[in-house]
């Protein structure tokens, strides 16, 4: 095995004003019986809690740390925890002639009782409708964390990932590490998939449930802030193979009629006829439509199931701020002070959080 049976001795950071982690452990006799108090209760069924989660994203994740991206409507002090509920989660080994040994019987999940049990726990203060990362140390290697959020007025979704193996390297005694890259996603058109054409993010997500993803590598375009063909509100976004139609694989040619974000065009507005000291104001206005683009984009059901249950690495590209960013006429991208460069900066910004 990779981990050691001895309990690893945890990151505990010491309280901060809008941060402080807590590790429980079953060899802690002060937080034990509160763990097992909570678990007995299944405080995940929907109580009288205040809070209404809007999004989770698993994000980096290493061997014994873990980064998770959390929105709640209300904001306030927010408490998430990671429960251990496996050890040792990968246990078919894939050697290198392509064959696989099970070198291990099937796990079970843990218990609060049993020794490996570990419950991470970090709280942080949230701004209303902004997300947050929590940052989490001391977990253990090659384990699977199920995410919980405490005080949720509602059913919290299921949300789980596995840490890495410690020294994780490509050799006949471990399994290859599998990871799925996406790009270019263009919410409209999942959104007019027809019933007999295949949604990529369920097949993901399915596949991220099934243990069979590692990590997911957003390539660039997670969103889509434009579409310039049209100056209506609703217009039919450009497919990736045919202008103006969806094309699905062996057949294709549906018309569009989903409506556009215009993000990058509805914030340029915001700017119009505005003297450039005034601009800063804006900034909020701004920004809240880029997170309603991402809000949108990726509550389409099966890319939340993904989000939630992988770690996730991105990179952006174009449409994260606008098509041909970089190649803008008249050098509009590249003069720092233009509405464009001013806007494009925001797009940045909420891409960082």
């Amino acid at each position: 095995s990779c981990c050691s049976s001895t309990p690893q001795t945890p990151t505990v950071e010491g309280p901060k004003p809008e941060e402080q982690i807590v590790v429980h452990r079953p060899s802690d006799p002060t937080a034990h019986p509160a763990v097992i108090e909570a678990e007995a209760a299944r405080p995940e069924v929907a109580g009288p809690g205040p809070l209404h989660l809007t999004m989770v994203v698993i994000g980096k994740v290493e061997a014994t740390t873990a980064r998770v991206l959390l929105e709640i409507l209300e904001g306030g002090r927010v408490t998430c925890q990671l429960r251990c509920v496996q050890r040792d989660v990968r246990m078919k080994h894939t050697l290198l002639d392509g064959t696989s040994d099970q070198v291990k019987p099937a796990i079970t999940k843990l218990s609060p009782n049993d020794p490996g049990y570990q419950v991470v726990e970090s709280t942080q203060m949230l701004e209303p409708g902004k997300p947050k990362i929590f940052k989490f140390s001391g977990l253990y290697p090659d384990a699977r964390y199920e995410v919980f959020v405490k005080d949720l007025a509602h059913l919290q979704p299921s949300s789980q990932f596995r840490t890495l193996l410690e020294n994780w390297t490509i050799t006949p005694d471990k399994p290859t590490m599998k990871f799925a890259t996406v790009s270019c996603n263009l919410l409209s058109e999942t959104l007019a998939l027809k019933e007999t054409q295949a949604d990529l993010w369920a097949e993901l997500a399915l596949r991220a449930q099934n243990d069979e993803l590692d990590y997911v590598l957003h390539m660039g375009d997670q969103v889509y802030a434009d579409e310039f063909r049209s100056d209506e509100e609703i217009a039919a976004p450009a497919s990736a193979f045919a202008p103006d139609t969806h094309a699905a694989e062996g057949a294709g040619g549906e018309k569009l009629e989903k409506v556009d974000q215009l993000v990058f065009r509805k914030a340029l507005k915001l700017l119009d006829g505005k003297d450039r000291s005034e601009w800063p104001s804006l900034i909020p206005q701004i920004e809240e439509l880029y997170r309603q683009l991402y809000r949108e984009t990726w509550g389409h059901k099966p890319t939340a199931v993904l989000l939630a249950n992988v770690p996730n690495l991105s990179i952006f590209d174009d449409h994260d701020f606008v098509d041909n960013w970089g190649q803008l006429p008249h050098g509009r991208d590249k003069d720092r002070n233009s509405p464009d460069y001013f806007v494009a900066l925001r797009a940045r910004q909420i891409y960082w959080e």
